[in-house]
């Protein structure tokens, strides 16, 4: 068996769809007794909406850089838990220091999300799960923040801003337009070790395939493929470049021939 995880967000999906070539070559590896994975940014019921709507077939959904994951069913698998304080002073933080720098700033309980608005945007991320902010602070578990960053940002620069003020407490990362916060260890990569650690299966490899920063743990844990129109800092792991989710499934079918 093998397995093979996919982010989401201009990856799997560019240019505003999933391609049929891509569901095609993922309904074709499925059926060959493979596993196939979502491992995104995005909160649960944002991918959710997403995989029924292109129909998706997906054995594990991993949510919120690794901070949440659903087995095919659907079923709660793994949810992170923040300390409440440890939130609340991460939030401060943004508020009183880095407001001038985002869109919003919000709490996740994996999801929906509580925001704090700094400038209104008309594309600001899923007005669908919005809830109150002091609902979102009183969720049974709180496993992401995450902020949108205004153009003039650099997400890069203030996830290490928040990396460096609460070194070895919390992990920021860089999502393209938007920096998500995790607890130390919560990655895309750190999920998918543990769905291949509940497995009782033969497995004979893992691949991974992604286009920015967010990515970069699973990338270089397993056998990465990189979007070309990807962030330029991933082609430095000399990961093999493509195009699409069906071209890099195609090379590891091949390989596997």
């Amino acid at each position: 068996m093998i397995i093979f995880a996919s982010d989401y967000d201009e990856t799997l999906y560019q240019n505003g769809v999933v391609s049929e070539r891509d569901i095609e070559a993922i309904a074709r590896f499925r059926g060959e007794g493979h596993l196939f994975m979502i491992a995104t940014g995005r909160h649960l019921n944002s991918i959710g909406r997403e995989i029924e709507r292109f129909n998706l077939a997906v054995d594990y959904t991993i949510g919120n850089n690794g901070s949440a994951i659903l087995d095919g069913h659907k079923n709660e698998f793994y949810m992170a838990d923040i300390d409440r304080a440890l939130v609340r002073e991460v939030f401060d933080y943004v508020v009183s220091e880095l407001s001038d720098s985002f869109y919003f700033f919000a709490v996740n309980n994996g999801y929906t999300y509580g925001q704090r608005v700094f400038l209104r945007n008309e594309h600001m991320f899923d007005p669908l799960d919005t809830i109150g902010l002091e609902e979102a602070f009183e969720s049974e578990k709180i496993c992401a923040l995450f902020g949108q960053v205004l153009p003039s940002a650099d997400s890069v620069a203030i996830a290490d801003l928040i990396n460096v003020r609460f070194a070895g407490r919390v992990s920021a990362y860089s999502n393209n337009e938007f920096v998500d916060v995790t607890l130390p260890g919560d990655n895309k990569a750190s999920a998918i070790l543990r769905v291949i650690d509940s497995l009782e299966m033969d497995l004979r490899k893992v691949y991974t395939i992604g286009d920015s920063h967010n990515d970069i743990d699973m990338i270089r844990a397993y056998h990465g493929f990189v979007i070309r129109n990807g962030q330029p800092i991933l082609l430095d792991y000399g990961m093999q470049v493509v195009d699409n989710v069906a071209q890099a499934l195609e090379l590891v079918r091949k390989d596997f021939k």
